[in-house]
This record gives C-alpha cells, sequence and structure tokens, in this order.
C-alpha cells in the first residue's frame, strides 16, 4: 500500500506545473554561512520531515549535500522555520532550517 501511495505521489509531482504566484517566499536575513554553490548529489529517497509538535510529512529527497537536502511533499502547506529531516535509507536524522519554499518543494540546510 505505501508503495502505491509514493507511487501516485511521484506522478502527481511530474503532472504539477509551477507558476511564480505560486512561490511561499520564506524570510531569512541573508545568512553567509549558508552555503549556496556545493556539488548534489541527485536522489529519489523517501523521507519525513517531523515538526516539533510532532506533526509529520512524507516528503521525497531530490537531491543533496553535506550542507543540505531539497525535498519535495505533496501538501503545500508552509513548513516552520526548523523541522527534523529523517531518512533511513540515507542515514539522516537531523534537524534543519527552511531556506526557501516554493509551495511542495523546498530547501533545507544541517543545522
Amino acid at each position: 500500500m505505501f508503495k502505491g501511495i509514493w507511487n501516485a505521489i511521484s506522478n502527481a509531482f511530474l503532472k504539477s506545473g509551477k507558476n511564480k504566484s505560486d512561490e511561499i517566499e520564506v524570510d531569512f536575513d541573508d545568512d553567509p554561512s549558508v552555503p549556496r554553490n556545493r556539488d548534489r548529489e541527485s536522489s529519489w529517497q523517501r523521507s519525513t520531515l517531523q515538526f516539533d509538535n510532532g506533526y509529520r510529512i512524507d516528503a521525497i529527497i531530490l537531491d543533496y549535500s553535506e550542507d543540505g537536502v531539497k525535498v519535495r511533499f505533496l501538501s503545500h502547506e508552509r513548513l516552520p522555520d526548523t523541522v527534523t529531516l529523517k531518512s533511513a535509507s540515507l542515514g539522516i536524522n537531523r534537524k534543519v532550517r527552511t531556506v526557501w519554499q516554493n509551495r511542495g518543494d523546498a530547501g533545507l540546510v544541517f543545522i
């Protein structure tokens, strides 16, 4: 059943279009400690974003580096400033900070 849900999510993402008006801006100061040009590894790994209150969102890690990840999730809800990212397949269980978000895509940096 879980595999079927992920296939549905994958198909929805492939069919979804993006418009500039769909962007959600997350206001952070221009933080020089957030690297922008690191080599990233492509990925398509299951993960979970866990809020501090215990709420969870299933997500897919699209790419990652030593500094952070790009994730995609089906809902378009706004992420809080910090969440815990968990991915058993990549061995990740770390706090991350939301750097940017555009609907169901988000850039997260490891804290």
